[in-house]
């Protein structure tokens, strides 16, 4: 008799849990007076899959909202720390997207993507009302349909090629005879020396859903421009009077009417850049969140720290125009003056292709981005000459073109604080790099006639910016 009692309470037992959310499952005993179904944990479709779906299968539209416990695990108390199990969620998380309306591109038969979150149950620690505070959630990151970035950038126009333009001369004698030489004051294309100027960035995208392997399929627009810089330098005769450097063999020995023997003479180089850019993104996702508990017995729920990767490919617009003006006054300018005046322009349009790896943290994250493009260039120059020699005046121009293939390097790091759940703080610094683009530097020449088109040159700015992104 005592023996089939025996068997008939564990029967009864069996048949209880059978019917509880950990159907299938063996009992767990409470940890430090938490009851299990207030520590849920996450549950991936791969994990799913080898159990044939019976997870789903063996429990109730209400008790599926939990998960099984291991044995295994433990609650530290003696201050706040995170479970060992690297998938747990809190009580009450709502799986990712969802509110956003996005939904998986591909979800597999159970419904829930590889990586993706298990649902938990609306309870906190001992009460079914009471979920979890959130301190920190990889839901934060990216949970939306519409993600728009806003910067204000400051950057600096370096790399300018060092060409002589005019220097002052004097006099001296050398075995005997009188020459005239340079005094080593001197313009140049350096002279001029732009300022860091403001531009801005403005990114718009939309996310269009999530595939099998857990990353997220977007499409983004991305304008970087309204940077014009602007800068002049001048010199004055101090002895003899001012040679321009800009003839055929780039010497004072030449004579270039108009703008020898002057008094004073200056120059102006300004720049504008202007970016455009449509591409397709793949990024990653954060890991599940987690939980901790704290000496008052209280759950929290926190992000995971995490390692997000993310690559694009896109179609690439650059604009690239310098101007440059070199101007130069004789004793009587009504007598001998002389203005040049040149622009080149580069329209660039290619593909380029580019990625970054993100350290998302709780609340901030910060990473490294870089991009590398293959593009056509469609340069042109035009060019026109204004002078008047002893007291006749005279006019020349041309205007040229030519294409060539041009390279372009991005790169920069970046940081973000998320300040609301859609809303971060964003900061970064940096670098781009145009080859194969016609400069000022390289196309100036007051020879008899113009010189030919040069599409050698190279362009380099560098900067901060900081600004918001929004997500909804």
């Amino acid at each position: 008799m005592a023996a089939a009692a025996l068997v008939f309470c564990a029967s009864v037992v069996q048949v209880g849990w059978g019917a509880g959310p950990y159907a299938g499952g063996h009992a767990e005993r409470p940890r430090h007076g938490v009851p299990p179904t207030a520590r849920p944990r996450a549950v991936s479709s791969r994990s799913q899959a080898a159990n044939g779906h019976q997870f789903a299968a063996r429990q109730p539209a209400a008790a599926r909202q939990a998960a099984a416990w291991h044995d295994d695990q433990e609650v530290i108390l003696n201050g706040p720390q995170a479970m060992p199990a690297g998938d747990l969620l809190a009580p009450g998380m709502e799986e990712v997207y969802v509110d956003g309306g996005l939904e998986p591109l591909a979800p597999d038969e159970a419904g829930l993507v590889e990586g993706g979150w298990m649902p938990g149950p609306p309870a906190g620690p001992g009460c079914a009302d009471d979920p979890a505070p959130v301190y920190g959630s990889g839901t934060w990151f990216w949970n939306g349909c519409w993600y728009t970035q806003l910067d204000f950038a400051m950057m600096l126009w370096t790399n300018i090629p060092d060409r002589r333009v005019a220097t002052d001369t004097t006099t001296i004698l050398f075995n005997g005879q009188s020459q005239t030489v340079g005094t080593g004051a001197r313009l140049s294309t350096q002279s001029p020396a732009p300022r860091y100027k403001p531009g801005s960035r403005l990114t718009v995208g939309h996310m269009l859903g999530i595939d099998d392997t857990n990353r997220i399929h977007a499409v983004e627009f991305t304008f970087f421009g309204l940077f014009d810089y602007d800068a002049t330098a001048a010199i004055a005769r101090s002895d003899e009077g001012l040679e321009t450097l800009l003839g055929q063999s780039g010497t004072i020995s030449d004579d270039v009417p108009g703008f020898d023997d002057a008094e004073t003479q200056a120059v102006e180089l300004s720049g504008d850049l202007d970016s455009l850019e449509l591409n397709y993104l793949v990024r990653s996702r954060p890991a599940a969140d987690r939980l901790a508990m704290h000496p008052s017995g209280d759950w929290v729920r926190y992000a995971t720290p995490s390692k997000i990767k993310s690559m694009l490919i896109g179609v690439r617009y650059v604009s690239w125009d310098e101007a440059f003006a070199y101007e130069s006054r004789g004793a009587d300018p009504t007598m001998d003056r002389g203005r040049y005046d040149m622009q080149v322009g580069n329209e660039l349009i290619g593909l380029h292709v580019g990625g970054s790896l993100l350290d998302k943290y709780d609340l901030w994250s910060w990473g490294l981005r870089g991009r590398l493009g293959g593009l056509v260039n469609f340069a042109d120059r035009r060019s026109r000459v204004d002078l008047v020699s002893d007291g006749a005046a005279s006019a020349r121009s041309e205007s040229s073109s030519d294409e060539s293939l041009a390279f372009l390097a991005e790169a920069g790091l970046f940081g973000a604080y998320q300040l609301r759940p859609r809303l971060a703080l964003r900061a970064s610094y940096d670098v781009l790099y145009l080859s194969g683009v016609a400069t000022a530097a390289d196309n100036l020449g007051l020879g008899p006639v113009f010189r030919p088109l040069d599409l050698e040159g190279g362009t380099l700015l560098h900067g901060a910016s900081i600004g918001l992104e929004k997500i909804w």
